[in-house]
């Protein structure tokens, strides 16, 4: 038996781990109000005032960098929401009913964000 530091150690260990499993889930959260605010904006038909417009005018190029980005950060994020999602879902699913083996060669590369060309077909497509 271990002794009961050596214990307490693995629990704040596991503890630990337990919820750094969850901390992809609030960048959901950050993505979807920009978004949403974005959609607001545009049904709203929303302008800015002459200095934002004339600051864009002058400075295209940073500003394009800025939103290019702005824009590849929350992609990242969004894409490890949505990884983790769904490697969640199919540690759940495994566990429930029997798989065949292409669809866990399909699994493999959704859970872990890249592209896998050994798949069959009809799978290349859902990725």
């Amino acid at each position: 038996m271990m002794p009961t530091n050596e214990m307490t150690v693995v629990h704040k260990y596991w503890q630990m781990g337990k919820v750094a499993k969850y901390l992809p889930f609030p960048g959901l959260l950050l993505t979807t109000a920009i978004v949403s605010a974005l959609l607001q904006a545009v049904y709203t038909e929303r302008t800015y005032s002459n200095g934002l417009y004339h600051f864009v005018l002058r400075a295209r190029a940073t500003v394009s960098i800025v939103v290019q980005i702005m824009s590849v950060a929350l992609g990242a994020i969004h894409i490890s929401v949505v990884t983790t999602l769904i490697n969640f879902s199919t540690r759940l699913s495994i566990t429930r009913r029997p798989t065949t083996l292409d669809r866990l060669k399909l699994w493999n590369p959704i859970c872990a964000p890249r592209m896998d060309w050994s798949l069959p077909g009809r799978y290349i497509l859902v990725l």
